[in-house]
């Protein structure tokens, strides 16, 4: 992780490389999250599958059908029950990075 405009990665995986890749800033340290409701709405799963789907368009891993697919899982409302927002502070937990959110 290299500050606040650095690479944290596009998925759990690299978060977890960039926490514990032994470059960048290094744990333990105190992440301040301002603004704790737009963070949470931004982790819901609508929003995780919305980007999922423009991500992976963007990189031409999704044909026709499955952008399909997706898109109406999204309409549907049957998006998973996930809590992205639990796993991405259980990776930075685990890397001894302590989060505190602030409104």
């Amino acid at each position: 992780m290299n500050g606040a405009s650095g690479y944290y990665g596009a998925n759990l995986d690299s978060l977890s490389d960039c926490l514990r890749g032994g470059f960048g800033v290094a744990p333990p340290f105190t992440l301040i999250i301002r603004n704790a409701a737009a963070v949470k709405r931004a982790f819901s799963p609508t929003n995780v599958l919305m980007w999922e789907i423009e991500m992976m368009e963007n990189q031409g891993q999704l044909d026709e059908d499955e952008t399909q697919r997706r898109l109406a899982e999204l309409r549907s409302q049957t998006v998973s029950n996930r809590d992205y927002l639990r796993e991405v502070l259980e990776a930075f937990e685990s890397s001894h990075v302590h989060v505190e959110f602030l409104d």
